[in-house]
């Protein structure tokens, strides 16, 4: 502790001495001290400088390196999902089809219909067309149904 409060440049405990007193009750000037203090042991812990202890310490350390195994595809997962989301939307701008599947795609999951409309105001701020979209959740709902189906909706 003491290498701590020492590598931070303030002195231990904030100079507290008695009595000690919940961080939020002290005065701005030594809730500073504590901050940096603080910064300072995390600094410490993520160079290696000091062992973190304690039953949540792992969750200070940094992850040790997992290499690749080999015969991974070197692959920008993420470049390719963002393109085709990308190229959904372009498309739904243009098409009915393509913006409905889009919406039903992304309230797959969804029971609310504030989160419904939530949603399908985000593709409208994209570009989307509103007319090329269903209006509520249970006509989304209703245009999935296969033919003779019934669905009940609930919110």
């Amino acid at each position: 502790m003491r290498r701590i409060w020492h590598t931070a440049g303030q002195p231990v405990r904030a100079g507290m001495v008695a009595p000690w007193r919940p961080y939020e009750a002290l005065p701005w000037p030594e809730q500073q001290m504590f901050l940096d203090a603080a910064a300072t042991a995390l600094d410490l812990i993520e160079t290696g400088e000091i062992i973190a202890h304690g039953a949540l310490a792992s969750l200070l350390t940094p992850e040790p390196r997992r290499p690749v195994p080999e015969g991974t595809p070197d692959r920008h997962y993420w470049q390719q999902a963002e393109d085709a989301l990308n190229t959904a939307i372009v498309r739904a701008q243009h098409d009915p089809a393509p913006a409905r599947q889009l919406l039903a795609t992304l309230t797959a999951l969804t029971r609310s219909e504030v989160t419904f409309q939530r949603i399908r105001d985000d593709l409208i701020t994209l570009g989307i067309p509103d007319d090329h979209l269903p209006r509520t959740l249970a006509e989304q709902r209703a245009r999935q149904a296969p033919a003779g189906s019934t669905t009940t909706v609930t919110s």
